[in-house]
């Protein structure tokens, strides 16, 4: 038996409507609101979007720029970056240098879906 994406997603909406409860994206569980594409396809745009919300910003100019300058800004109760595999904090570190540098030359591999 083989599924669509699309009949997934509908599925796995379908069984939190119906097992979970109502969250607060404004409040108390704000920290589970993700960055959205504001469009059909799935581009990098929406990291500038999400950096503005945050006060951030998206830079360009960076060679071997990263999500995080270092994964060690998250270290907390339960969490130290010096635990995570190499590979995986080389990812966060130094996002731009695993595209070559051309982050618009990547193509989405999921459409967007509202």
């Amino acid at each position: 038996m083989t599924i669509s994406l699309a009949g997934l997603d509908r599925l796995t909406r379908g069984y939190w409507r119906t097992t979970g409860r109502p969250v607060d994206l404004a409040g108390e569980h704000s920290w589970l609101r993700a960055p959205t594409s504001s469009g059909p396809v799935v581009g990098d745009a929406w990291l500038a979007e999400a950096a503005e919300v945050l006060g951030g910003s998206v830079r360009r100019d960076v060679a071997d720029g990263g999500l995080l300058p270092s994964l060690s800004v998250l270290d907390g109760p339960g969490f130290r970056a010096t635990d995570v595999r190499p590979e995986i904090r080389d990812f966060y570190e130094h996002t731009l240098a695993l595209a070559d540098g051309d982050v618009d030359g990547l193509e989405p591999t999921l459409p967007a879906r509202g």
